[in-house]
């Protein structure tokens, strides 16, 4: 439950973050407190218990979230644009068509995180920790991915445009029917239980570095067979198969269960 001395503090924004920084070492409790259709905009809240709490439909533009723990919150339809929201966590949280976008989730933890139709362009989610979270018919473009956890995510009929999905575990994603248009897969994790049907993909980075490759067929095409080429080698088990790609005999490895 929710300190009330924090619930009164929080209606002006400007005394709670004065609060603040006079007293660091105090954490901020605001858990089950019922926050929604608030202007919250640049409070600092890093560090706070808000597990339980609702924020849907509440201003969170430049919030500060570092470190907060956000478990099972309510943040449906907020707009947390441009947040801190560095190793927070939203474990069961509910993010439904929140709009996240240029903020940072870096090392966040978004474990079975509803965030289905949540926008996320180009947001950071370095290192974040998304196994089995629902992002089905999320806007992702332009979003960094760089070795995030993405075992069992949910990604059907997301947009992935220009993502950096680089050094990703995604084994037993779903991908079905997203946009993968220009993804980077340099080092991803995938297994044969990562379902890349009826997706679109016009071109992609096997490597930052490196030019983008065209697919001849772009929409419903099979990247089991395009993409696990550059997939990591770091797998359980493997079975290598020969392919005809470009005019050259190349290969590839599939993880198999």
């Amino acid at each position: 439950m929710a300190n009330q001395d924090h619930l009164l503090l929080v209606e002006d924004i400007d005394v709670w973050n004065q609060w603040r920084i006079r007293h660091p070492e105090i954490i901020p409790d605001l858990s089950g407190a019922d926050l929604s259709n608030r202007n919250l905009a640049n409070l600092n809240l890093a560090d706070g218990n808000l597990k339980n709490v609702n924020l849907s439909h509440s201003n969170l533009i430049e919030v500060n979230l570092t470190k907060a723990n956000l478990q099972e919150a309510n943040l449906k339809d907020a707009n947390i644009r441009r947040a801190n929201c560095y190793k927070a966590s939203f474990f069961k949280a509910n993010l439904e068509n929140a709009y996240l976008a240029e903020t940072d989730l870096s090392m966040a933890n978004l474990d079975t995180t509803n965030l289905c139709h949540a926008n996320l362009m180009e947001s950071y989610l370095i290192k974040a920790n998304l196994r089995n979270a629902n992002l089905s018919n999320a806007n992702l473009t332009g979003a960094t991915l760089t070795s995030a956890k993405l075992i069992g995510t949910n990604f059907t009929q997301a947009n992935l445009t220009e993502v950096d999905l680089s050094d990703v575990d995604a084994s037993f994603a779903q991908f079905s029917g997203a946009n993968l248009t220009g993804i980077c897969i340099d080092d991803w994790i995938i297994n044969d239980s990562t379902k890349l049907d009826s997706v679109i993909c016009n071109y992609y980075y096997p490597t930052p570095n490196q030019k983008k490759l065209v697919l001849q067929n772009s929409i419903n095409v099979n990247l089991h067979q395009e993409l696990a080429l550059f997939s990591s080698p770091l797998q359980i088990s493997q079975v290598t198969i020969p392919v005809y790609y470009n005019g050259f005999t190349s290969s590839f490895n599939v993880i198999t269960a």
